[in-house]
């Protein structure tokens, strides 16, 4: 008996032994595993480091289209004429104040050499990818990975306009994309002193607004984000109260004196909701083709017309792997509490 227990005991110490490397090797992380996060940090690097330095390559100390309205103003500036009528000044269909004031500023500061106000748009721009990064990592809870990181890259920092790249006036885009995605990620990105996130937040959706006229979609998009938490009810309506009154707020002071009529169209019949309503097709088509515009070339041509169908295909992609995104982070939002896909 004791040496059939003793061989017990020694045939169990041998699978014990044989199944210790083996539990390891299958515990020990991989070496990407343990790199990760250093793999993952060069990989966000890459694409904006690029994105850099072609700006810097490309970008020139010269005024092109809207640059030259700006000058008057810079001018007045320069020689100590500044006024806060200037910057209020409509511009077509939008308010640029925060566009005139960069412009200004640029002017006293450097002359208005657009060559570093260009880089100052490129910094912007990786700024709200950072930012957007933190915000992918907050949606998934666990650790970005290097490749979808590098691809988020490459579809963030598209050329496919590359004159919007390298483009001063331009400023004011960078700074919609910065207010919207800095309001985002002050509403969900800190943890604790709720009330200072939500001014912040609050501050950057009204940057968005004085930047261009579209940056008021941020409202809407952050009321739906405040909303989205359903175990902060009370609170989340409280907040949700005052972020409506400083909307209001916004609005009011930025549509006193609007001239609605002013909408940038040679026609200005051919830019209004009737006439898109009336033209169903090319409206469709127009949306379609501005979804699908985010890889580089122009438009194909066929028997000497131009065809955007690559554009239109990829478009209806985007559209319907979009639309269902959304549908999915409606149907578990109780499970979700960060509805990025939705804004």
């Amino acid at each position: 008996m004791a040496n059939e227990t003793s061989g017990l005991g020694f045939g169990a110490m041998a699978v014990a032994v044989e199944e210790e490397p083996r539990r390891t090797a299958v515990e020990r992380p991989s070496w990407q595993a343990r790199h990760n996060t250093l793999l993952t940090l060069i990989a966000a690097s890459i694409v904006p480091a690029l994105y850099l330095g072609y700006v810097n390559h490309f970008a020139i100390n010269a005024l092109q289209g809207d640059d030259w309205n700006t000058v008057p103003g810079v001018n007045d500036a320069i020689h100590g004429h500044f006024s806060l009528g200037q910057l209020w000044t409509q511009y077509s269909e939008t308010r640029i104040p925060l566009v005139r004031a960069v412009f200004d500023i640029w002017g006293v500061v450097d002359h208005l050499d657009t060559r570093p106000l260009i880089l100052f748009n490129a910094l912007l721009f990786i700024a709200a990818f950072g930012l957007v990064l933190a915000l992918c990592r907050r949606y998934i809870e666990r650790p970005l990975t290097p490749l979808p990181v590098l691809v988020v890259g490459l579809v963030w920092f598209s050329l496919a306009d590359v004159q919007t790249s390298l483009w001063a006036f331009q400023v004011g885009w960078y700074l919609v994309v910065l207010g919207f995605v800095g309001c985002v990620g002050a509403l969900f990105l800190p943890v604790g002193r709720r009330q200072l996130w939500l001014a912040v937040a609050i501050g950057m959706a009204v940057i968005a607004s004085l930047a261009f006229v579209q940056g008021f979609i941020v409202w809407p998009l952050g009321l739906v984000c405040i909303l989205w938490a359903q175990p902060r009810a009370r609170e989340s309506l409280r907040e949700a109260a005052v972020w409506i009154g400083a909307a209001f707020v916004t609005a009011v002071v930025y549509f006193a004196g609007f001239n609605f009529s002013l909408n940038g169209c040679f026609d200005p019949s051919q830019c209004s909701a009737s006439s898109a309503l009336s033209n169903p097709t090319t409206s469709a088509r127009f949306l379609l083709i501005l979804l699908g515009n985010i890889v580089p070339g122009r438009y194909w041509e066929v028997h000497g017309t131009p065809s955007y169908t690559r554009f239109e295909v990829l478009g209806f992609v985007v559209l319907v792997v979009g639309a269902y995104i959304v549908v999915q982070s409606l149907r578990h939002r109780d499970v979700e509490r960060l509805p990025l896909p939705f804004s």
